[in-house]
């Protein structure tokens, strides 16, 4: 997960299966244009839900098809290249 912007934010995570079942939370405190590394997500994702600071949550679609296999997930916020969106998710597939 990386933090764009120049200011810290609270960036809360929440990313449920197809089910609705909550397969990984957490809330990040995280200074101006850093990354955070090393979160693990069991489980089969369908929607990702992200909360910048007080701001109401945002529904993300997985971008990937249930069941297909990822190395890697990045969520951004404030994206550097993406400056249509407040937040921008892509995976890196096996």
């Amino acid at each position: 997960m990386t933090n764009g912007s120049d200011n810290a934010h609270s960036i809360g995570i929440r990313v449920d299966d197809s089910d609705t079942n909550t397969v990984f939370e957490d809330t990040f405190e995280m200074v101006g244009l850093t990354a955070n590394e090393g979160m693990s997500i069991d489980g089969t994702p369908s929607n990702i839900y992200v909360t910048i600071d007080s701001n109401d949550e945002q529904e993300l679609s997985w971008p990937l098809e249930a069941g297909d296999r990822v190395s890697e997930v990045n969520i951004e916020n404030n994206p550097i290249y993406h400056l249509d969106q407040d937040v921008f998710i892509h995976t890196v597939q096996v």
